[in-house]
């Protein structure tokens, strides 16, 4: 059922107006999101956000650039450690070191550095360890002059103390450093690019790194460079260290905003995808990425978006190259970067506020616009709510009047409704007036919710109303009713009719009354409004008809038996549930002396004869047989649910003594014993389908007639193999004579002398997937006695299809097969005369070999063909009945010799002698002479030059549908092969 939702005038104007105001504002908020205020404001918050990052970058640039050691910065110590390396031993000069350490103090009060160091190598030193000095600034950004603000974590302990400076608590005079350490590279990794690259200066071989192998507490940064000697060995190296809260001092995460989600992160990259945390700097990140942890960032609208696995938040990042190494460098690809941070949320802050201000003002301005609409839309349908009430007050029997509103719209309205009313309150009489006139059996009830129920006058009699007259009932009054209506039902069935706009329901009820009479009421039940309207109508005499017209449909009219549809009904809905059916058989029944009877005694008492089988089949009628007449004297039985054959056989020979010792009385002299013939296919060791099974029964049953009349036979498989076409074929033949489907190819005969066409032989294609060749064809007509329709058929469709396919006045022939033991008789010539007059002189009868001829039929088609000018043709010459006789005895224009005695004559003598005896016997009598089945070019060559007049084969050209030429290359082959 389809539902309408009804919307009052009120609704749809707040509705108007409500979309009208919210239309307004999705179009100012759409202009404001459309234009490009809000993406230019988001995009000023990150270049905002990355402009400071990029002046904290260009300052550690700054920073990390004067650090640098230069040529001039360290000359001096550079000569003292030349003069030490050339004495390869640190320890040979105390002058030596105490110069090299007090030029290493220059440097790290000179330089904005936390720490300096010298370290040689101990191979080139012959030490066990790694000779080093190395001094720590804890205040690299003040100066004391009392130097206590330096001390010493490496070196000797004689020359620190004598040079006054502090040794650390962990100090050591050595440092142990391993190259597969990866803390160590600030070493090893300058002193390897130096000895692999000689070429390069020690500047060029510097490298910045990370260590904690110097001081565990304190994180650095680093700077290497490599001690360089003349002979270009590499035997230390020197630099120095920024600690990393020395570098946060110089990254303050407060330049990024107020906020506490800020950071600067220093780290470094080979290639730019994955970053390794050097430092990071800002509380709110901290204790998140540690050093040496990953970072990734990734492109977003407008900076890029840092992801790290210690992250859930969006944090937004803007990474900024530090310059340390100049191009074609050993360390060029190891890229620092200054990456700020900051949270997405907080960055966006100002362009997600707008975002909000507009959003409620929107929403505020519908939630308003809303009450205002509420209110005015009250105010315009007042008068409209007003004319409604009145309506619905008004009793529905007498007609409306209105008040008028004073709008000139509605007012019209209640004009057209009282109208309306009238012409309704008029026509209601007239309807009521006209049911009650022609005494129908058909009543109405309109049921108005669960307040009143309205009858017209019939209904109470139709239902058997306690009150039948009543016509106004409560609905209490009208259910009481109902209810000893429902006592009274024996069954009902339901339907449902769907419709463009509603549905309706129909029930047919079943019932029957105190005096066992049985009734049946049509109940149409549809939704009107939202009032119920039943139209009840007496439908007993309809029922009975249908049920009288259901039976002369399934049962047959002599017998009263189920005829072969309602059987197959029933059959088919048993087999569909194979499971259940145990073992099941199909017998078919047919009366062995119902022509005698007939012949006899009249048709009248054949259906005596039959009706008295009927019966006593019907006594096999139960819950596990059906019987049904099939047709004519043929009976079908279906056994089902049996456990084994031997049940069912010995039910149907029990059945089949009975009725072969029943007598049937025709007169007081006259009565015949009752004999019958049974065929049975079982299920399923047979078939497992209707059709099938009969058709097995029916084969059984041909046996039982052509065999052992009278008998009880069942379905052989081997014996329905051995026999099936002429079976099978029955039928088909039948079907194809009627409908007289065949067509005809046509093959050419061929002049032996310059390849001209002569004729055509019209050769027979069957359309049947059964009976697939002329010989079928021939054969189960023979049986069937149905040779004479076969050669009625074969001349009116031959000549048919070759009319069809020539024009008046040809010169060629048409050969046509005929079957010499049938005659020409006098309504196939008459058609042949009216339909093809034209045609009839190009006719060539071809008289069969293979059948016998019979002189008056040859008579009657000679005839036929003097009076027509049309000629006959002896066919398959060698391969029939007594061919020399036939040759001396018949009258014939042409001899065509089978294609047994031509396929290979070029090669063999036998043949040729034969065909050479034909030729000239032939000849002597004025027959011209074809050959049949010319397949090679040596046979056609040899009969050409031998005499032979025509020829005919698939050398020459197949059969075809449409008339055919042979091919040019032949004809010449024809014109060559002359003598």
């Amino acid at each position: 059922m389809i539902h309408h939702h009804d919307h009052s005038l009120f609704q749809r104007l707040l509705l108007t107006l409500i979309m009208l105001v919210t239309l307004i504002s999705l179009i100012f908020v759409g202009a404001v999101f459309s234009s490009n205020a809000l993406r230019d404001l988001k995009q000023s918050s990150y270049n905002l956000f990355d402009q400071r990052v990029v002046y904290r970058t260009n300052e550690l640039q700054k920073l990390l650039a004067s650090t640098e050691l230069g040529s001039e910065d360290i000359a001096d110590i550079l000569e003292s450690c030349r003069l030490l390396y050339q004495q390869q031993n640190t320890a040979s000069d105390p002058e030596l070191n105490e110069a090299i350490l007090q030029k290493l103090f220059s440097i790290t009060h000179k330089k904005m550095i936390t720490g300096a160091y010298i370290i040689f190598d101990k191979q080139v030193f012959q030490s066990d360890s790694y000779p080093a000095f190395y001094l720590y600034d804890t205040s690299p950004s003040e100066y004391f002059s009392d130097m206590s603000d330096i001390s010493a974590k490496y070196g000797d302990a004689t020359i620190l103390k004598q040079n006054r400076f502090i040794l650390e608590h962990d100090w050591k005079p050595s440092m142990q450093l391993h190259a597969d350490n990866r803390q160590h590279d600030f070493y090893f990794n300058p002193l390897k690019t130096a000895h692999d690259n000689p070429k390069l200066s020690m500047e060029e071989c510097a490298y910045w790194g990370t260590s904690n192998s110097m001081d565990a507490e304190r994180p650095v940064i680093t700077y290497s460079m490599p001690l360089i000697g003349d002979d270009h060995t590499v035997y230390g190296v020197i630099g120095f260290d920024l600690t990393l809260d020395y570098l946060k001092t110089v990254l303050p995460y407060s330049d990024l905003g107020n906020e506490n989600k800020k950071a600067f992160v220093l780290a470094h990259t080979d290639d730019a995808s994955a970053y390794q945390t050097i430092l990071t700097n800002g509380p709110a990140y901290s204790g998140y990425i540690k050093n040496g942890s990953a970072l990734k960032l990734e492109k977003d609208t407008y900076g890029y978006q840092l992801s790290t696995s210690a992250l859930d938040d969006q944090v937004i990042g803007s990474a900024h190259k530090i310059h340390l190494y100049d191009t074609n460098t050993p360390f060029e690809k190891d890229s620092w970067y200054l990456i700020g941070m900051t949270d997405k949320d907080e960055l966006y802050s100002n362009y997600q506020e707008i975002n909000r201000v507009l959003f409620y003002a929107s929403i505020s301005a519908i939630i308003i616009a809303g009450f205002i609409a509420l209110y005015a839309s009250m105010i315009f349908t007042k008068p409209i709510r007003q004319l409604a009430a009145h309506l619905r007050q008004s009793t529905k029997s007498s007609e409306v009047k209105l008040p008028r509103t004073k709008i000139k719209e509605i007012d019209e309205l209640s004009n057209s409704i009282e109208d309306l009313s009238h012409h309704l309150s008029g026509a209601e009489f007239r309807l009521s007036y006209v049911l009650h006139t022609i005494d129908m059996p058909i009543g109405a009830i309109e049921v108005f919710g669960e307040k009143s129920v309205f009858c017209t006058e019939k209904v109470g009699h139709l239902l058997g109303f306690e009150h039948p007259d009543k016509m106004e009932y409560s609905f209490e009054e009208f259910k009481h009713e109902i209810d000893r209506y429902t006592l009274r039902i024996i069954s009902y069935e339901h339907e449902q009719f769907p419709d463009k706009q509603q549905s309706s329901d129909m029930y047919i009820v079943h019932t029957i009354d105190q005096d066992n009479q049985e009734s049946w009421h049509r109940f149409l039940l549809s939704h009107v409004d939202k009032n119920l309207l039943i139209v009840i109508s007496d439908v007993t005499a309809e029922i009975h008809e249908k049920e009288n017209l259901i039976y002369e449909r399934d049962h047959d009219v002599l017998t009263q038996l189920l005829n072969r549809r309602a059987f197959r009904r029933e059959c088919d809905r048993l087999i569909a549930d194979p499971s259940k059916l145990g073992v099941a058989a199909m017998v078919l029944w047919d009366l062995d002396n119902l022509k005698l009877v007939n012949d006899t005694y009249g048709h009248d008492a054949g259906d005596r004869l039959i009706c008295m089988i009927a019966n006593l089949l019907r006594d096999a009628n139960n819950e596990q047989c059906i019987t049904s007449r099939m047709a004519g004297d043929e009976f079908l039985l279906f056994y089902h649910h049996y456990h084994s054959t031997e049940e069912i056989l010995d039910k149907v020979q029990h059945l089949h003594e009975k009725i072969n010792e029943t007598e049937i009385q025709f007169s007081e002299q006259d009565s015949i014993r009752l004999k019958v013939s049974a065929g049975i296919a079982w299920m399923p060791k047979d078939a497992d389908d209707f059709d099938t099974l009969v058709k097995y029964a029916d084969f059984a049953m041909y046996e039982v007639k052509n065999y052992q009349k009278g008998g009880i036979r069942s379905f052989s498989k081997d014996n329905y193999l051995h026999n099936n076409l002429l079976f099978d074929g029955r039928q088909e033949l039948l079907n194809i004579l009627d409908e007289e489907r065949v067509q005809y190819a046509f093959q050419p005969i061929v002049n032996a002398r310059d390849g001209s066409i002569l004729g055509y032989e019209a050769l027979m294609r069957p359309i049947s997937l059964i009976l697939k060749t002329p010989l079928d064809i021939m054969w189960v007509a023979r049986t069937q006695k149905q040779l004479y329709r076969v050669e009625r058929m074969t001349w009116i469709q031959a000549l048919k299809q070759f009319s069809e396919r020539v024009e008046k006045g040809t010169k060629h022939k048409i050969f046509i097969n005929s079957i010499p033991s049938i005659p020409l008789l006098e309504d196939i010539k008459q058609q042949l005369e009216e339909q093809f007059h034209d045609f009839l002189g190009n006719v060539v009868i071809e008289l069969l070999e293979s059948e016998e001829i019979e002189a008056s039929y040859m008579q009657t088609k000679q005839e036929f063909c003097k009076r027509w000018n049309a000629q006959t043709a002896l066919d398959d010459f060698g391969s029939g009945y007594s061919s020399d006789h036939r040759l001396l005895s018949n009258q014939t224009n042409y001899v065509k010799i089978d294609m047994e005695f031509v396929r290979n004559i070029a090669l063999d003598k036998e043949r040729q002698m034969l065909v050479k005896n034909v030729l000239e016997f032939a000849h002597s009598r004025g027959i011209q002479v074809i050959a049949e089945g010319v397949e090679s070019y040596p046979d056609m060559k040899y009969l050409i030059q031998n005499g032979i007049d025509y020829l005919q084969g698939y050398y020459l050209g197949k059969p075809e549908f449409d008339l055919q030429d042979i091919s040019e290359a032949v004809k010449v082959q024809i014109r060559k092969a002359q003598v």
